[in-house]
């Protein structure tokens, strides 16, 4: 198996630990809450998921509400590529033959968790989820590191509202996309730990899709496919990994019909 990556920091996390605490901003400098994600391990957590496999056990039909980044670049057309929302529909529909279930698109292209509460309570009030599947980009780390304890912050007001609602949720990472900036590699996983160190904070399952992805390509390769032809954004067969991994933690499996 390779290990060779076109990711240049996708090797092990003590480099990357290396590489976020010897930035321009040391470890006095930075602010009490941001120091403690950055000493967070990197651990597995998409394993906590007992009640929403329980509820997933049942055949009553459910609805999906998938909350946050389409992970799609813009649109400036009519025509708008297959998402991660239609792969996961066909999938749940298809191979999982929960063919009453519904899903309820409330993605957008360069969706920030700073918009999310807003449209978390519409939705809520339009469309009454069973499951929430929340959807986390890339986005929000173009603000740097400086600005990252006001994510966190505002992502704890998300977690807090959802939680309210007695909703089982499900958080996705962003899959680690390839970057030859280190220093925006570098943003983009400081906020990856953030993301990760809340959702074990707060007892919310997370589904670590930039772990999967780095793992392919560093073991197995040929995860040039899973992107498109930009090298910036999941194509369709990235988005089918993303969608195997999440409903594999589910613990849901294809129903084979003979």
């Amino acid at each position: 198996m390779s290990r060779n990556s076109h990711y240049s920091l996708a090797n092990h996390s003590q480099r990357r630990r290396r590489l976020i605490l010897n930035r321009s901003v040391s470890e006095a400098e930075l602010p009490p809450l941001e120091l403690a994600r950055l000493h967070q391990p990197i651990v597995d957590l998409s394993a906590n998921i007992p009640l929403l496999r329980e509820q997933l056990s049942h055949p009553q039909p459910l609805k999906w509400l998938i909350l946050g980044d389409s992970l799609l670049p813009p649109s400036s057309s009519d025509y708008t590529p297959r998402g991660f929302v239609d792969v996961f529909r066909d999938y749940l529909n298809g191979p999982l033959w929960r063919i009453e279930d519904i899903v309820i698109n409330g993605t957008s292209s360069r969706f920030k968790i700073t918009e999310a509460r807003d449209q978390l309570d519409f939705q809520l009030w339009r469309n009454r989820p069973d499951i929430i599947v929340l959807m986390c980009g890339p986005s929000d780390a173009e603000g740097g590191t400086q600005h990252c304890e006001a994510f966190e912050e505002e992502f704890i007001k998300l977690i807090k509202c959802i939680q309210k609602t007695g909703l089982n949720t499900i958080i996705n990472t962003p899959p680690c996309l390839p970057e030859t900036n280190e220093s925006l590699l570098v943003d983009r996983l400081v906020y990856l730990e953030a993301l990760k160190a809340i959702s074990a904070e707060y007892d919310i399952p997370l589904v670590d899709h930039w772990k999967h992805w780095e793992w392919a390509a560093i073991e197995v390769g040929g995860t040039e496919s899973w992107y498109q032809s930009d090298l910036l954004h999941p194509g369709v067969r990235g988005f089918e990994q993303m969608t195997h991994l999440l409903f594999k933690e589910c613990g849901l499996e294809p129903i084979h019909v003979s």
